[in-house]
């Protein structure tokens, strides 16, 4: 093979190479540009004002977070800290409560973090509101998280869990209800949680946050991308130059 023709093989391969690394930061780039849209959408829901609502009549919510306030009473017996809940360097729990709308529906009520003892033994305590209340927060659609073991509940209450799982805590409240010989009621527990807006019990902290990086972070990076993008293609551009003054094809 010729000189000629190595330095040909050699430009093919550094094309392809380049333009298929070029290809892939430009869609990293646009990919960004797409969460920055979502993540506007997200705020935008976040700020949006809240509804009055039974929730049955909400139906299927279509935002992510839609704000809602609604009347209803805290189950105070029957309650969970999720655990391994981290703010400000410190591990805690998150308080969540089942809050009954009615005869037949509860809905989870997720009202805060408090940080956790050093014996892990010790839980915290707290005393909820046995009255009617009106409560306001985010609905949230619980998604199923990735778990590295099985997350076994104990028997008493209240119960230290690693994620909300809706189909355990129906399975929980209706062996207590069994267990305690009360009329076992057929509660649906809805698939959904709320983010309560503001603690109603004191040692609580809520401070949600609806994106775990913002809007302009995705922004930057996009820039970023589509940068490393165009330098890539500039070197191609000067690689291919003075390959072709090599083999005397360069024109200028």
């Amino acid at each position: 093979m010729s000189k000629a023709e190595k330095l040909g093989s050699r430009k093919l391969i550094v094309l392809v190479l380049v333009l298929g690394l070029v290809f892939a930061l430009v869609h990293l780039g646009f990919w960004q540009l797409d969460r920055a849209k979502q993540k506007e959408l997200l705020i935008k829901q976040w700020l949006a004002p809240a509804i009055s609502t039974s929730f049955r009549s909400l139906g299927e919510s279509q935002n992510i977070y839609q704000k809602i306030k609604l009347k209803g009473s805290f189950n105070k017996e029957h309650y969970f800290w999720l655990d391994n809940k981290i703010r400000h360097g410190k591990v805690g729990y998150e308080l969540v409560v089942l809050f009954e709308l009615a005869a037949d529906s509860m809905l989870a009520v997720n009202l805060g973090w408090v940080k956790g003892d050093m014996d892990r033994s010790v839980l915290p305590r707290v005393n909820l509101p046995t009255e009617e209340i009106l409560l306001m927060g985010w609905l949230k659609k619980v998604e199923p998280a990735f778990q590295l073991k099985t997350d076994i509940w104990g028997v008493a209450w209240p119960k230290r869990i690693q994620q909300i799982n809706f189909l355990k805590i129906t399975a929980a409240m209706q062996s207590t209800q069994l267990t305690q010989l009360t009329q076992l009621k057929h509660q649906l527990i809805e698939p959904y949680v709320l983010l309560a807006e503001k603690p109603i019990l004191s040692g609580l902290t809520t401070q949600w946050k609806p994106v775990n990086m913002s809007v302009e972070k995705h922004l930057g990076y996009a820039v970023q991308w589509f940068l490393m993008a165009l330098v890539l293609c500039g070197m191609l551009i000067w690689y291919w130059r003075i390959n072709g003054r090599e083999t005397g094809r360069d024109p200028s």
